[in-house]
C-alpha cells in the first residue's frame, strides 16, 4: 500500500526489524506523526512481537501520543474516531482510538498547551460529544510493547478440549475490550501480550501460561517478555488417575445410549456453537442415568430440561432437575479440609523425638488423603477463584513455594503474608512462612533474583531481614501444587505436612520439609477386637513372651516425676515409637501394691501428657455419685477420680451425662462441696514404681447383635510382638480372650460370645 505514489509523501507504519520483532509508530525521521494501532487491533496479530517508537511525548520536541482517562458516561464512541477532539483548557489533538474508559489522542503539536495534562478535570469535546476528563488523572504517554508468547507441546490436546489461560499481574489475562474473556480460541495459542503500558512494563513484562484441567495433570510455565520478540511456553499434561470423581452429578430422564466416562457432553445444537460443556467422570446407562462430570469450556453450569448429548457417542436425554454440587467441593462427603500457610514446628512425622519445619499444614480432618488430594487439584483448577486454600490468590493462579531464604539478623517485624522487596536488585516476593528460630523466609510468586548480600525489606529502615543471605530457588510442582499423588502415596509440594491424617493413610504420605528433607511416619499397624458389643470391657496388652504374662515392666518412673497430683507422667527409658497416640497409662505402686490407670491425650520423648479436670468443688454428691454442671463432657468411664478432701479415689462407671458421674466405689464421707479433681496422679516418685501401656483398655460403647461394632489402634511396627486380647461383661457372655502376635500385618481377633448362662 505504501509503495504507491499517493503515499510515498507519508511515513510507512510498521518496520519489520527481525522476522519476529517489528515496531510501530514514526518509521521514518521525516515522518511528521507516529502511527497509532489500539490495544484491541493488536489481539489480532500473532508470530511476532510490537513495540512503538517515538509515541513518547516530549513538550516542545516530539508531538507522541497521550492515553486519557475519561469518566464513565462514554459519550464519545468510536464512530468519532478521526475527528478533533479539544479539552476545555485549550488542549487540541485528533482522537485515534477509545478503548473502555481511555481515549487515545495525537496532539496537534509538540507544544504544552496541547498536552491534556489537567489534572483538574474539565470536558473533553469530539464531534459535540462531551466526556469528563477524570479529575486528578493527567494524561499519560510513553512507549507500548506487545511481546509474542505461543505454547507448545504435544502432550496437550490439539482439539477443543483443552483450554489454556495466561496470568499477568496476579490476574487472568482478557481481551482488551472488557468483555473479560480470552479472546484467542481453545487449544494452543499464539498472541501479542501488552507487556509494557505508556512507558511502565506491567509486573515487569512476566507472564505465566497454564493447563489446568481438572482430572489431567497441571501444568505451567513462567515467562519473561521484556525483551520482545517470539517466545514459547512449553505446556505438558496426561491423565491424572488418581482423580476418580467429578465435583458435579445430574440425573437425565428419556435417556438413550451410553454414557461413558471421559465422553465429553454439551447442550445445544452442535458442539462447535456450544457454550455449555463438560467431562463425564462417571457414566451410565439406561433411560434414567446419573452421571458425574466435570465443566470445561466457559464453566457454564448446565440447567434443568436442556438437551443434553455425548459428543463421542449416541448419548442423549434431558437433564431432570438441577444439577448437584458435591458436598464442599468436587468430592461427595469431603469436608473441613483446610491449609494454612505458616510456620509450624510442631510435627514430629519421623516420630523421631524432632520435630521439623513447615511453611503450610493441610487438615485432612480424617479424610482418605486421596480425597483430600482431588479435592485441592479441584480448587486449583481452571477457573478457580476462590482463596480460601490457596493462601489469599485466587485458586488457580496458586503455585506454591518458590524461594528459600536464611538470613542472619531480623530487624524489627517482617510478617508472614507480606511483600518484601530487596534493595538493589529489586527482587520480590511474597512471605508464605517466617521461622524465627531459625531465621528462614519461604516466599511466592517470587520476582527478579535476590542477592546474598542487600537487605531484604517489609519496610524499609524498620522492617528488614539483614546480613548474609543463603538463596535457594525451589522448582513448585508444576503437575500437582499442593504434591503429586503416585503409586498410593500423596508427596507433598515443598515445605508442606498433613494432620488429622486418618489411621489407615497414615504411610499413605510424605512430607517434605523446609530443610528440603522428605520425611515419612513410621510402618503403622492395625490392633483390631471386633465383634464388640456396647458395655463390653475390652483390652489389648503386651506380653512378655509367647504364652507369658502381661509385660509391666515397658518402663520405671523418672526421678524426676515428683510427687502426686501430676497432670503427666515421666518415664524410663525413652516411649519410642510403639505406643497409640492415645490411650492408658498403668502406674504400679511398689510401695502399696496397686495400680493405678491414666488416660493420656499425647506423649512426647519420655513424657505422657493426661487427661485432666483441675481442682474444683462438687455441687453435689453421695458416696459413689458426682454432680458439677458442666464438667464432665470431655469425661470418659475409666477415669480417675480423686477426692481431695477426703483423699479418696474411684474410678467413673458411668458418664450420664455431663453434669453427673457415677462411681465404682464408695468415696466414704463424700457429701457436698467436696473438692476432687480428673486424671492427676496418685502416686509420688519411687524407683521401684512400674508403667506400662496397654494397646487398648475401653469400655465400648456402640455395637449390638445386629450390628458388631469394634475397636482398633494403630501402633508403630517394628518387630513381632506377642499380645492377649480380652473381653468381658459379665451378665452377657462368659470371659473371652485370645492370645496372637502383633506382626507386619497387624493384629486382629473377634470376641466369641459365649452367653454366660450361670451368672444371675
Amino acid at each position: 500500500m505504501f509503495d504507491e505514489t499517493s503515499q510515498l509523501d507519508d511515513g510507512i507504519p510498521l518496520k519489520a526489524v527481525t522476522p519476529v520483532a517489528y515496531r510501530i509508530g514514526r518509521i521514518d525521521p521525516q515522518g511528521q506523526f507516529p502511527w497509532f494501532i489500539d490495544p484491541i487491533s493488536v489481539e489480532h496479530l500473532y508470530e511476532g512481537a510490537l513495540e512503538t517508537i517515538d509515541w513518547t511525548r516530549a513538550v516542545g520536541t516530539n508531538t507522541g501520543i497521550v492515553r486519557v482517562t475519561r469518566d464513565t458516561s462514554q459519550n464519545i464512541v468510536v464512530g468519532d474516531i478521526g475527528l478533533d477532539i479539544t479539552h476545555a483548557d485549550g488542549d487540541a489533538g485528533t482522537l485515534l482510538g477509545i478503548v473502555g474508559d481511555y481515549l487515545y489522542i495525537r496532539p496537534d503539536s509538540s507544544a504544552a498547551g496541547n498536552s491534556f495534562d489537567s489534572a483538574a478535570g474539565g470536558n473533553l469535546t469530539c464531534n459535540a460529544h462531551v466526556d469528563p476528563q477524570v479529575t486528578g488523572q493527567a494524561s499519560e504517554t510513553g512507549e507500548w510493547l506487545w511481546s509474542n508468547a505461543y505454547t507448545l507441546g504435544a502432550s496437550l490436546d490439539t482439539d477443543d478440549l483443552t483450554y489454556l489461560y495466561v496470568e499477568q499481574d496476579a490476574a487472568e489475562l482478557t481481551s482488551a475490550d472488557g468483555g473479560g474473556a480470552q479472546w484467542w480460541p481453545d487449544g494452543h495459542f499464539d498472541i501479542c501480550v501488552l507487556v509494557k503500558e505508556v512507558g511502565v512494563e506491567i509486573d515487569e513484562a512476566v507472564i505465566v501460561g497454564y493447563q489446568r484441567r481438572y482430572q489431567t495433570v497441571y501444568s505451567y510455565f513462567e515467562l519473561d517478555l521484556s525483551a520482545g520478540g517470539r517466545n514459547p511456553i512449553p505446556l505438558a499434561t496426561g491423565t491424572d488417575t488418581n482423580i476418580l470423581e467429578g465435583p458435579y452429578s445430574l440425573i437425565l430422564s428419556g435417556a438413550s445410549g451410553t454414557w461413558v466416562a471421559g465422553d465429553p457432553i454439551y447442550t445445544g445444537a452442535a458442539w462447535a456453537s456450544a457454550t455449555k460443556k463438560g467431562i463425564i467422570t462417571l457414566g451410565g446407562t439406561g433411560a434414567t442415568p446419573t452421571l458425574e462430570y466435570y465443566l470445561i469450556g466457559d464453566l457454564t453450569q448446565f440447567v434443568t430440561a436442556e438437551t443434553l448429548d455425548a459428543r463421542e457417542h449416541a448419548g442423549t436425554g434431558t437433564i431432570n432437575g438441577a444439577p448437584i454440587n458435591n458436598a464442599d467441593g468436587p468430592i461427595d462427603g469431603v469436608t473441613g479440609v483446610t491449609v494454612v500457610h505458616a510456620h509450624d514446628a510442631t510435627f514430629d512425622i519421623d516420630n523421631n523425638g524432632t520435630t521439623e519445619d513447615y511453611s503450610f499444614v493441610i487438615d485432612c480432618n480424617t479424610n482418605p488423603v486421596q480425597e483430600v488430594y482431588q479435592h485441592l487439584q479441584y480448587n486449583t483448577r481452571r477457573g478457580e477463584t476462590g482463596t480460601g486454600l490457596t493462601d489469599g490468590i485466587a485458586g488457580q493462579f496458586y503455585r506454591g513455594i518458590d524461594v528459600k531464604i536464611t538470613y542472619t539478623t531480623l530487624l524489627g517485624t517482617v510478617n508472614e503474608g507480606s511483600v518484601v522487596t530487596q534493595d538493589t536488585s529489586g527482587a520480590t516476593g511474597t512471605i508464605i512462612a517466617h521461622d524465627l528460630t531459625n531465621k528462614v523466609v519461604t516466599l511466592r510468586n517470587s520476582r527478579g533474583t535476590f542477592n546474598t548480600t542487600d537487605d531484604i525489606v517489609e519496610t524499609e529502615a524498620t522492617n528488614e531481614l539483614q546480613g548474609v543471605h543463603v538463596i535457594e530457588t525451589i522448582s513448585p510442582n508444576a503437575g500437582a501444587p499442593f504434591g503429586s499423588f503416585a503409586g498410593g502415596a500423596w508427596f507433598l509440594a515443598f515445605g508442606g505436612v498433613l494432620d488429622n491424617v486418618p489411621a489407615a493413610d497414615a504411610n499413605n504420605y510424605i512430607a517434605y520439609s523446609n530443610d528440603g528433607k522428605f520425611y515419612s511416619e513410621p510402618t503403622q499397624v492395625t490392633i483390631l477386637v471386633g465383634n464388640t458389643r456396647a458395655l463390653d470391657r475390652v483390652g489389648v496388652w503386651e506380653l512378655t513372651v509367647a504364652g507369658g504374662v502381661i509385660k509391666r515392666d515397658q518402663y520405671t518412673v523418672d526421678a524426676t516425676q515428683g510427687a502426686a497430683g501430676a497432670v503427666t507422667i515421666k518415664v524410663d527409658p525413652a516411649i519410642g515409637q510403639l505406643r497409640p497416640s492415645s490411650g492408658h497409662v498403668v502406674w504400679y505402686d511398689d510401695s502399696a501394691g496397686i495400680e493405678y490407670i491414666y488416660r493420656y491425650t499425647s506423649y512426647g520423648t519420655d513424657l505422657f501428657t493426661l487427661f485432666t479436670v483441675a481442682t474444683t468443688t462438687n455441687d453435689s454428691a453421695t458416696e459413689t455419685q458426682i454432680t458439677d454442671t458442666g464438667a464432665f463432657a470431655t469425661v470418659e468411664v475409666g477415669d480417675l477420680v480423686w477426692n481431695s478432701t477426703r483423699s479418696l479415689y474411684a474410678y467413673v462407671t458411668e458418664v450420664v451425662s455431663a453434669n453427673i458421674i457415677n462411681l465404682d466405689r464408695a468415696i466414704t464421707g463424700q457429701t457436698n462441696g467436696d473438692s476432687y479433681e480428673i486424671g492427676t496422679t496418685r502416686s509420688p516418685y519411687d524407683a521401684n514404681d512400674l508403667i506400662y501401656v496397654p494397646y487398648i483398655l475401653v469400655h465400648e460403647t456402640t455395637g449390638s447383635s445386629g450390628t458388631p461394632g469394634e475397636q482398633s489402634v494403630n501402633v508403630v511396627y517394628s518387630t513381632d510382638v506377642p499380645v492377649l486380647a480380652r473381653a468381658r461383661q459379665a451378665g452377657d457372655i462368659q470371659p473371652w480372650e485370645g492370645e496372637g502376635t502383633l506382626g507386619s500385618g497387624g493384629f486382629s481377633a473377634n470376641i466369641a460370645r459365649i452367653l454366660d448362662e450361670i451368672y444371675t
